[in-house]
């Protein structure tokens, strides 16, 4: 179970013009297929992501309707202490291009940048030991709150998450309600701050 919700959590933290169609879907692998729909946003994202919960790796792939902010940062990375991560590859496209279009997930950063946040992700409880922290890597210079209720059926989970994440995953932070695969999920935090030197 822990597993599965942790793919679902990777489902939402990775789901964030004109009349522009775009394929829209969720899926394991690299590969999924849905319906095209008129967006309301100027592009067409593709993203990968790998995500490590209770270490046990899942690789997903969403197809969305964005805006083109979310292109100028195309690597996406998080860290929440303990081997708990979500590493994310984003292309852009735009109609025919989109068919072709093969987003990577980036490789592993393992060189800390002298940056530290608080970490946590807490399964079940909700409850964090405020004296746990993680080292951040390379572009990671944010520190990243979450709070979600994610429900399954009759099951109702409190997940909170605290890390290191980049600048791209900060600014597309969204509160409100999605379901994906069964999951339905309501992000009640997500805030970002810079991160912080340790003393």
């Amino acid at each position: 179970m822990k597993f599965l919700l942790g793919l679902a959590i990777g489902f939402l933290l990775v789901t964030i013009g004109a009349s522009l169609k775009c394929e829209v879907c969720t899926g394991s692998g690299n590969s999924c297929s849905g319906p095209m729909e008129t967006c309301d946003n100027d592009t067409c994202a593709i993203s990968v992501s790998e995500t490590t919960v209770g270490g046990m790796q899942a690789q997903i792939i969403a197809k969305s309707c964005e805006s083109s902010n979310i292109c100028k940062d195309r690597t996406q990375l998080l860290n929440f202490g303990q081997g708990q991560e979500l590493r994310t590859g984003i292309t852009c496209c735009v109609g025919e291009a989109c068919k072709t279009a093969t987003p990577q997930v980036p490789p592993r950063i393992n060189q800390p940048n002298g940056k530290q946040c608080p970490a946590c992700f807490s399964l079940l409880s909700g409850v964090c030991d405020p004296n746990e922290t993680v080292d951040c890597v390379g572009p990671q210079n944010d520190c990243l709150e979450m709070a979600v209720m994610v429900s399954y059926g009759t099951v109702i989970i409190k997940v909170v998450q605290k890390g290191c994440a980049t600048k791209g995953f900060c600014d597309g932070l969204k509160l409100g309600e999605t379901t994906v695969s069964g999951f339905y999920s309501h992000v009640t935090k997500a805030e970002c701050v810079p991160a912080s030197r340790p003393a």
